[in-house]
């Protein structure tokens, strides 16, 4: 099982979404304004609620409202060539016409990620890697469709007298976020949060989050 639709390849879910995109903006469930296939990948991003597919919708919405937070705001905040990108690529994944525009020749990044200031807050850290997308964060207020595909990262204060696999709490936060598939909590699924974070995260910001959420769970 998982957690969303497949979206580029054959499934139980049908046919890749630039194929079944079509069939979509007829279905009697559909309650969005898409007028066409690139309209309802579309919307399928900044407005997921349109049209849920069975048994992926939010429990208790009986298939209505979907988990998934709209793109192009809260914590993802993509832009519109960024979305524009994403619809480009299901499109030719599923064997269909590319029908976004993309810009050509654009000129690069100024400034590659690796060579920002590493953070100093976790509200910083939070934001940078858009850990508020999928977990709720002690002492971090919350936006509307934030924090709930993942747990949340407060009562942790239970690892106290010795987390899974007879690690400490400190421990235990620090293989959650390197290794987050080595214990995984109940009612949640595997390979849902990335493992690269050993890759991406500064040896500072990783102790940044390790002693925050720890100091957190302390004070509970």
């Amino acid at each position: 099982t998982h957690r969303a639709p497949l979206l580029i390849e054959e499934s139980e879910d049908g046919h890749p979404v630039g194929v079944r995109a079509q069939y979509r903006i007829t279905d009697p469930r559909y309650r969005g304004e898409a007028s066409s296939p690139e309209e309802y990948i579309h919307e399928s991003m900044i407005a997921p609620s349109a049209f849920v597919v069975k048994g992926y919708g939010k429990t208790g919405s009986n298939d209505t409202i979907s988990p998934m937070p709209p793109v192009k705001s809260g914590a993802i905040g993509l832009s519109d060539i960024e979305i524009n990108a994403i619809i480009a690529f299901l499109q030719k994944t599923s064997g269909v016409a590319v029908t976004v525009a993309l810009p050509r020749n654009e000129p690069p990044p100024t400034v590659e990620a690796e060579e920002l200031p590493p953070v100093k807050t976790m509200a910083q850290l939070a934001e940078k890697y858009r850990c508020r997308l999928c977990h709720i964060i002690p002492g971090l207020a919350m936006k509307p469709g934030e924090g709930e595909i993942g747990p949340p990262l407060k009562g942790l204060s239970r690892f106290g007298n010795g987390a899974p696999g007879g690690l400490d709490l400190r421990q235990y936060i620090r293989q959650s976020i390197l290794t987050p598939n080595a214990y995984i909590a109940k009612g949640y699924e595997s390979d849902i949060m990335p493992d690269d974070f050993g890759d991406r995260l500064r040896v500072s910001e990783l102790a940044l989050a390790v002693e925050t959420l720890a100091r957190e769970a302390e004070k509970e």
